[in-house]
């Protein structure tokens, strides 16, 4: 199996130490070797960042070549293009976070930038607060909420005390005369601490959309109003719309006149439907559901046979197709309710989280034996309180 990839993902202001002394923390306190170095910061300091980590020391390699060197690890990637510099709304780099619009550029980009990284099952980030602005500190502790796996981590380094704001960029072991607030110190003297950040992980409570498509910062802030808000079903017939928990959606007409045919079944019997066999398709529900179908598209005729439903599907209505028509003459059958059921169930968690979908999904209700059977029949239904229920 292929190795893990440890990706160090570090926000930069003025000290681009804090790189090499996250990697140096990680090492000596976790046993984690950074393999490779994302650097997040603005246009003014793209530059110096560059310059200040690949710059050759007395023995002619970089601090990132001496650092891996000397804490035992194999070279760490890390290249000019890994300093990444977001766009502000204007399509140029940001070289300074002072306004709205780019504090909401800023907190874009990371959050594309972590859902990027954290896409690959092979990558464990390692995201570090330690340098950058505090604005950014902020939208990249945000984003590793929203997008974060058990695995990834969120950490804080701190440098004992002269050595901060100096020349140093980690412990050497051996000797190294480096210049402090309080004149010469030697390198190998100085104490990294690498702090563990908790934080909320939703990622398992995403909409798939979350996941599937590049969602907007204004998009995922919905994702706390939705885990918030109080149930609530909203049927409107007019538009063939179902809003849960604020959240609207367009069904398809089969899907849509599918999912009332259970709304009204809460509102009403609140028994559930008995799903059909292999063997066995279903005439009084393939009626039922064909008198939904007529009445969503205003074909308001309640027919109390299938015949006359079918005939009328043929004759008078446009909504369906012939193929549609043809498999629902014996009944409904086991494949079209499953196949109703579970696409309905995929769209309510493309946009809900799946601790919110489930109050509206189509679920069993419970298991009752049929009559001359072996195995329990399943019923289905929406297994929420009819008052939180409003058809329009």
């Amino acid at each position: 199996m292929k190795n893990k990839k440890n990706i160090l993902l570090a926000l930069v202001g003025k000290s681009p130490q804090v790189i090499s002394e996250s990697i140096y923390a990680f090492k000596k306190q976790k046993n984690i070797a950074i393999d490779q170095v994302k650097v997040v910061t603005t246009s003014q300091t793209k530059q110096s960042t560059w310059q200040c980590l690949s710059a050759n020391s007395d023995n002619g390699l970089s601090v990132m070549s001496n650092l891996a060197n000397d804490i035992g690890i194999p070279e760490i990637s890390f290249d000019f293009k890994d300093i990444l510099v977001p766009n502000g709304p204007d399509g140029l780099a940001i070289s300074d976070v002072q306004s709205a619009s780019e504090m909401e550029a800023v907190a874009q980009f990371l959050l594309s930038l972590v859902k990027e990284l954290t896409a690959d099952d092979q990558v464990c980030i390692h995201a570090s607060l330690a340098g950058g602005r505090k604005t950014m500190t902020f939208y990249l502790s945000y984003a590793m909420s929203i997008y974060a796996r058990p695995k990834d981590s969120l950490s804080h380094v701190f440098v004992s005390y002269p050595y901060e704001s100096s020349n140093f960029y980690y412990p050497t072991p051996y000797s190294k005369t480096i210049f402090t607030k309080e004149g010469a110190k030697d390198a190998k003297d100085a104490e990294v601490n690498l702090a563990s950040i908790p934080y909320v992980k939703l990622r398992p409570n995403l909409p798939l959309k979350f996941l599937q498509q590049t969602i907007s910062f204004k998009e995922t802030e919905q994702l706390y109003d939705i885990l918030n808000a109080p149930l609530s079903l909203k049927i409107n017939t007019e538009h063939k719309t179902v809003t849960c928990s604020g959240i609207s959606m367009k069904f398809t007409p089969a899907n849509f006149a599918f999912y009332l045919l259970m709304v009204d079944d809460l509102l009403n019997a609140n028994e559930g439907f008995d799903s059909p066999t292999n063997e066995c398709a279903d005439k009084l529900l393939a009626l039922l559901y064909l008198n939904k179908r007529f009445e969503i598209d205003g074909h308001i005729h309640d027919f109390l046979t299938l015949e006359q439903a079918i005939d009328y599907a043929e004759n008078h209505f446009l909504g369906l197709k012939q193929t549609e028509i043809t498999g629902l003459k014996s009944g409904l059958s086991k494949s079209f309710f499953n196949g109703r059921k579970n696409q309905i169930s995929v769209q309510l968690r493309q946009e809900l989280p799946e601790i919110v979908a489930e109050h509206y999904d189509i679920d069993s209700l419970e298991k009752t034996a049929r009559k001359g059977a072996t195995k329990l029949a399943n019923y289905f239904g929406i297994n929420i309180e009819s008052r939180f229920v409003t058809v329009i």
